[in-house]
This record gives C-alpha cells, structure tokens and sequence, in this order.
C-alpha cells in the first residue's frame, strides 16, 4: 500500500515540475522560491520511494512495478492547489496505514514521512496560497480502499500483462463509484452531489437512507441526502444535501455517501456507496499573505476551495 501511495506521488511532482518550468512560475506570479522549495519536496519523494521500494524489495518481492499517470492540471495554480490536495491525502492515508502495520521498524518509518507529507501540505496552504496553516487538533484518516477509489484512473499505462489492481490492491479492495461535487461548497448551504447509484440497494431489513459523511479530524459530521434510497441501477443519481455549518474554517475535508440506519451513524467499508470528495474550507483568518500576494485567496474567505474541481477530473 504505502509504495503505491508513495508512486502517486512521485509521479505527479515529477511530471508537472518536468511541465512547469521556473518561467512559467514567474508568469503566474509566484516568487522563484515557490519552485525551488516544490524541487525540494520532490527530491524528499524519492527518498520516500526508494525506501519504501527497497523495504518492500527485502521483503522477498523480486520486481517493483511501475505504471504511468496522467493529471488533470492545466496551469500552475491548478498545479499548486492539486500539489496540496495530493499531499493531505496521502498523509490521511498514511495515518490510516500506520495502524495496519505490525512491525514497528515500519511504523516508525511511515510515521516520519507522513509528518513530512503533512509538513509539504501546510507550507503549500500557508505559504504559497496565504490560507489555512492547518485544519483540526487532529489528522484525519482516510481508508486505503477510499484513496484508490480516486488514485487509479489517473493511470495511463503498465508493463504489458499488468493489472493496475493486482498490483496496488490489498486483496478484497474495489472502487467505490464516484462522488461529484460542486465547484463551491459553503457550509450551511443546500448543494447537489451526483454519483452511480450501483452499490445503492434496498433489501430486505429496515429501510436504510443515504447519508453524506464529513469527515474531519476524529470527527464525522452526517447530514441527510434529500432523496430516499432506490435499488441500484448502475446509473448516475444527483440529489441534494444541506453542508454542516460546524465545517466553517475547517480546512480539507473528506466526504463519502454511506447507506444506513439512523441509529448506526459510521462509516464502514461495507456501507460506503461512493466517494470520497475533498473540500477545502477557509476560515476568516485565511489572508492575503500568500505567495502570490493574495491572488488565490481573494474571494474565498468564509468559503471553500475548488480543489474538489480538479479532484473530480481524476
């Protein structure tokens, strides 16, 4: 798991630092240590690659494979919004793989490069875009199985014979279908979200609804979806869903529909039925300190950040 995370994002440092170059940078109004500080960061990845495939390599695997991605950002500030979703994400992933490791050497190890993922994400939010330094007291995890629900098809190609799933999948891991947000999430609001209805199912026990599941920190936030559950179709369902107003200024945020009951309020691998999203809440303190002397944070205050956008293309 942690060399597939860790392949992703390699790949997407190493490819759009190849497509960016420091003139395109100056263009777009950043500073030219914005670049140099994103090099160094992308040498910090291989670093993480390498031990990580050289574990794994110990461990009796005779071949590490690779396959090759493509991303969805089209200029450099899509590139610097998306570099900070990527790095929340594969800390939350990492925090999650921690408590699924039994060797403590590699408990170790991971814990000290998620710390550096997290560290790569604050300095992206803080410094270059002048928002949130951080979000909650607390990391929020995210699932594995969630993780790669986004990751795979952002994968072009791999060595003849390769399945992308047999060698980056936990056996039993699938894909969730896929969760559409809106470009602009405010807490408080009514948005629709829109997703493949084929894990939605009735049967035969007490009738379960559909729940939009905000997760933050140690915390899950559930609002309802305005629409009663249906037998899946494997068709595409948009339906509304009031935004909690406890999200105010609480930076990334992770959201997943679940189908259950009103009494038994989790989040499972088994009553997941699509996502996740990300959102990215700003709080009134998110200035105009950033690299770009507040181009990026001009008019999201109090608001969120479309991150989601460029998540969605995935």
């Amino acid at each position: 798991m942690s060399l597939a995370i860790q392949q992703f994002s390699l790949a997407y440092l190493d490819q759009s630092l190849a497509r960016y170059t420091q003139d395109d940078f100056n263009e777009a109004g950043y500073p030219e240590w914005v670049r140099s500080w994103y090099i160094r960061m992308l040498n910090d990845e291989r670093e993480h690659r390498e031990w990580i495939a050289n574990t794994v390599s110990a461990s009796g695997v005779s071949k590490i494979i690779e396959c090759s991605y493509a991303f969805p950002d089209n200029g450099v500030d899509a590139f610097v919004a998306f570099s900070e979703a990527v790095q929340n994400i594969i800390t939350s992933v990492f925090n999650d793989v921690i408590t699924r490791l039994d060797d403590k050497s590699y408990v170790g190890a991971v814990s000290k490069m998620m710390s550096v993922h997290a560290r790569h994400a604050t300095w992206i939010s803080s410094s270059v875009q002048g928002q949130n330094a951080w979000h909650t007291a607390f990391e929020t995890s995210m699932p594995f199985i969630q993780f790669w629900s986004m990751a795979p098809t952002s994968i072009t190609s791999c060595p003849s014979g390769v399945v992308p799933e047999d060698v980056y999948f936990p056996p039993g891991l699938f894909n969730y279908p896929h969760l559409i947000l809106p470009p602009t999430v405010l807490p408080g609001s009514q948005i629709s979200v829109s997703f493949n209805n084929s894990l939605v199912s009735l049967g035969s026990e007490e009738p379960r609804r559909l729940y939009a599941a905000f997760s933050l920190g140690t915390r899950t936030l559930f609002a309802t979806l305005d629409s009663a559950a249906e037998e899946g179709s494997n068709s595409l369902v948009t339906m509304g869903v009031p935004v909690p107003d406890q999200l105010q200024g609480k930076g990334a945020v992770y959201v997943v529909i679940i189908q259950t009951t009103p009494d038994d309020l989790v989040v499972t691998d088994m009553n997941t039925v699509a996502g996740p999203g990300m959102v990215k809440f700003l709080s009134s303190e998110s200035g105009s300190s950033s690299a770009k002397a507040g181009e990026i944070a001009a008019g999201l205050v109090e608001g969120s950040y479309g991150m989601n956008v460029l998540l969605d293309s995935l």
